[in-house]
C-alpha cells in the first residue's frame, strides 16, 4: 500500500530549524566505521547506501523511519509503501514504510535496499553475490537491520528503542517529527543527522546545502575516517560569535561526551 501522501508533505516540512535543534539528540553514534576497504559504489558509479532488513522486524520497522528522513535530504522517493511490522514479535504493528517495491532517486548517492521477508515472514528479495559477501564479511551473523554507508560506516542493530512508537500511526510518527522536541523527534532526527554526516563523508560533503550545515560538520568530524574516504571540501564557515559557538556546538555532542569536555 502506497504511504499517505501526507506523511510525505509531513517528512518533508521537516526542515533545518529542526535538524539543527536536535542535533545528535544526545544519542551514542551508531555509526561504526569500515576502515580496511575501497568504497562501495552503486551502478552509477555513485557512492552506494546498501540496507538489509525485513518487514516483520520491529528494529527494522524503528530504524527505516531515519534512513528515510536522511535520504531524503540527498534524493526522492518517487514510491514508498507503508507497511508494520509483525503483529506477533516484540514491539508489534509498528508503524513504518517498507523498501520492497521503493523507487528512489539521487544525484548524489544510489539506494540498495533488501527487504529479505514480509511482516509474515514469507520470502521477499534476495541478496546480489556482491551483497552476499559484505554480509559474510561485515555482518557475519546476519543481523538486521545492517546498514552499510559506501563502505565507510556500518550500523548493525538498533539505533533507538522502537518502543517510543507504541501504538503511533504512521501520520502520528510523522507529524511529531515536526516538533524537535519531542521524544520521536529526538531520537529518529538525531540517528537521521549521523547517517546524514556518513552520507556526506561518502559524497564529499555534496550537496553543500546540506553536508555544510554547521551541526552536520561538526558531527562529521567526530566520526573516525576511511583511508577510503574522499577529501571533504573546505568547511563552511561557522558564526562570528566564539561564544555561541563554542556552546551551540556542544549541546550537540551526547551528555557523555560533553562530561568528558569538562562540561558539567
Amino acid at each position: 500500500m502506497p504511504t499517505d501522501p501526507q506523511v510525505m508533505s509531513d517528512l518533508a516540512l521537516i526542515g533545518d530549524s529542526q535538524f539543527s535543534k536536535v542535533g545528535t539528540g544526545n544519542l551514542s553514534s551508531p555509526l561504526r566505521v569500515i576502515a580496511d576497504r575501497p568504497m562501495l559504489r552503486g551502478p552509477s558509479g555513485k557512492p552506494e547506501f546498501f540496507y538489509w532488513g525485513a518487514e516483520f522486524c520491529p528494529y527494522c520497522a524503528a530504524e527505516r523511519w531515519p534512513v528515510v528522513v536522511a535520504l531524503n535530504r540527498f534524493g526522492t522517493f518517487s514510491k514508498l509503501p507503508e507497511t508494520t511490522s509483525s503483529d506477533t514479535d516484540a514491539y508489534p504493528n509498528t508503524a513504518t514504510f517498507t523498501f520492497h517495491g521503493s523507487v528512489y532517486q539521487s544525484d548524489y548517492l544510489d539506494f540498495a535496499p533488501v527487504e529479505l521477508e514480509d511482516r509474515e515472514g514469507h520470502p521477499l528479495e534476495g541478496p546480489t553475490v556482491e551483497q552476499q559477501q559484505i554480509i559474510a564479511s561485515l555482518n557475519p551473523d546476519g543481523s538486521i537491520p545492517f546498514l552499510d554507508i559506501a563502505n565507510l560506516y556500518l550500523v548493525r542493530g538498533q539505533s533507538f528503542d522502537p518502543g517510543i512508537l507504541t501504538g503511533m500511526s504512521q501520520r502520528d510518527i510523522a507529524l511529531q517529527l515536526t516538533d524537535p522536541g519531542t521524544p520521536v523527534a529526538k531520537n529518529i532526527l538525531g540517528v537521521a543527522n549521523y547517517l546524514t554526516a556518513a552520507i556526506c563523508v561518502a559524497t564529499g560533503d555534496q550537496p553543500a546545502r546540506v553536508c555544510k550545515a554547521s551541526y552536520i560538520q561538526f558531527i562529521e568530524k567526530q566520526l573516525p575516517r576511511s583511508p577510503y574516504a574522499p577529501t571533504p571540501t573546505p568547511s563552511a564557515s561557522l558564526p562570528s560569535d566564539p561564544l555561541a559557538t563554542t556552546l551551540g556546538l556542544m549541546a550537540l555532542l551526547p551528555a557523555s561526551l560533553r562530561h568528558r569536555r569538562g562540561e558539567s
